[in-house]
């Protein structure tokens, strides 16, 4: 199973959204959500992948090809 399957829609498009460099707060802007909306979910996609930095998320999406379609 791809690591990715345990993330909600909204997740992985944060996932995606941090991989591409955005900060917390340009997804805030981007998606019209509260700054602890994002931030409590770039917690649990980092809890679900096991992932602790953003660089070692790049590289899990990297290797799973994970694109922003």
């Amino acid at each position: 199973m791809k690591p990715f399957n345990k993330l909600s829609t909204c997740g992985l498009e944060i996932a995606m959204l941090i991989n591409k460099g955005k900060s917390l707060p340009q997804i805030c802007t981007d998606l019209n959500i509260q700054y602890s909306t994002a931030n409590t979910y770039k917690r649990r996609i980092f809890e679900k992948l096991s992932v602790y930095s953003t660089l070692t998320l790049s590289r899990l999406m990297s290797s799973f090809k994970i694109e922003d379609k």
